[in-house]
């Protein structure tokens, strides 16, 4: 293919994943009632209020948009692949046959462990702190907007924390790392990865961090081990 016929291809898988996000994120529409109390339950009798005429609305727009996203999510990564495979080599199709799909599932995985697991622990850390305004009146309401986009943040975040091993299997296929040098710089990965936590994390708790960054490091041998089996 000459270079206008790939930057025409390159158009058509572009508007076939925008096409599809947006067919997924109409159906995604009518699923953002379930997920808006699916998140109402983190927060237990605190009430959820909404400040401007807008802003139910637009929080539905952003919910179907991200759920859009993750629905059609498969459908842009075939899109990706379709485009990239014509030019790698037999070995390297291989391996992005099984990166996808891998990313994919470590996403997922990201997102449940933001949900089931930091979320709780972030919620009830910020939200203790109404019992300090027991004696002065003040009832804690949350705007929808600011819950939202708190919770839709960490689950993005958490899944792109997921894709280290991809990352990492990615940068071996290219030659850039090891698994002698991922031992040898282990001690410096484990400091950035709680560097890393420490800043992710919306609460400044020790135990907060910790519970990011042990899912990281297991990732991180976890990657050492896959490294390692590549240049087997």
């Amino acid at each position: 293919m000459s270079f206008v016929e790939h930057l025409g291809e390159m158009r058509s898988r572009i508007l076939w994943s925008l096409f599809w996000w947006a067919a997924c994120s109409v159906a995604a529409w009518f699923l953002t009632p379930y997920i808006i109390a699916a998140v109402r339950r983190l927060i237990g009798d605190t009430q959820l209020v909404f400040l401007r005429p807008t802003e139910a609305f637009m929080v539905y727009v952003k919910i179907a948009l991200l759920a859009g996203l993750f629905l059609s999510l498969p459908i842009i990564l075939y899109q990706i692949a379709a485009f990239v495979m014509p030019g790698l080599e037999a070995n390297e199709k291989k391996w992005v046959k099984r990166v996808i799909p891998a990313a994919f599932l470590l996403f997922i995985a990201g997102g449940a462990f933001a949900y089931f697991v930091m979320l709780p622990t972030a919620l009830g850390f910020f939200l203790g702190f109404q019992q300090q305004f027991q004696d002065t009146h003040v009832t804690s309401m949350l705007s929808v907007e600011e819950l939202m986009g708190f919770v839709m943040l960490l689950i993005v975040v958490c899944g792109l924390m997921f894709q280290i091993p991809i990352v990492v299997t990615l940068l071996a296929l290219v030659g850039v790392v090891g698994s002698p040098l991922l031992r040898k710089g282990r001690r410096w990965a484990i400091l950035l990865i709680f560097i890393i936590a420490g800043v992710a994390t919306p609460t400044p708790d020790a135990f907060t961090q910790c519970i990011v960054a042990i899912p990281m490091l297991l990732l991180y041998e976890i990657s050492i081990l896959i490294v390692r089996a590549m240049g087997k």
